[in-house]
């Protein structure tokens, strides 16, 4: 193993396995990552509907602190091949970004799609817990904000501006085919059958 492989990159590679499939169809080279946040659960379940449009398992992961009667959270990830590149897409809540082992767990984005709601509160806090993250993270993805509510959106978008140095775009609620371009580029129907 490479000197300069971190014990957090190992254990990302044992606790989240690529699901491709055998080592010979799986494209080679850099994964694009794809995190998928919501202030509430739908980005799990959104997930859920674009690994099954893309016939592909989604792998759940449960995290939880060692105090009694904590509450546990959880992420989902699917992988994909389209175009001869990998493609991983994330999904976490915002209960989730509050754990600091969730943060470590996740792969550095290269693209953001930040879900919120029209509760301003819940939409901050998710905000700042992607903020957090990001943070820690090497590289600036773009941040998509998706948010139906204006003023919501607005007041995210501005913290994001203020916070991120990567570019951030706003945008109101978008189907399931239209968030997967937001998270990889242009596809195509027929990518997705």
């Amino acid at each position: 193993m490479a000197a300069d492989v971190q014990p957090a990159e190992i254990w990302r590679a044992l606790s989240e396995p690529c699901n491709l499939g055998p080592v010979g169809d799986v494209p080679r080279g850099h994964c694009w990552v794809g995190l998928l946040a919501s202030d509430d659960q739908s980005s799990i379940e959104i997930a859920r509907r674009l690994a099954e449009r893309c016939r592909r398992p989604l792998v759940y992961r449960r995290f939880a602190d060692g105090e009694p009667g904590s509450n546990d959270v959880g992420t989902a990830y699917f992988d994909v091949a389209f175009r001869g590149r990998k493609l991983r897409v994330q999904a976490v809540a915002r209960r989730a970004f509050g754990h600091e082992l969730v943060h470590h767990s996740l792969r550095t984005p290269d693209r953001v799609a930040l879900l919120v709601g029209d509760k301003a509160r819940h939409a901050m806090e998710l905000a700042t817990g992607v903020v957090e993250f990001l943070r820690r993270a090497t590289g600036a993805p773009r941040v998509d904000l998706v948010a139906g509510d204006a003023g919501v959106r607005s007041s995210v978008g501005d913290f994001l501006r203020a916070h991120l140095p990567a570019g951030v775009t706003q945008r109101e609620p978008v189907g399931d085919l239209e968030l997967m371009n937001l998270l990889f580029g242009p596809m195509p129907e027929a990518g997705l059958a």
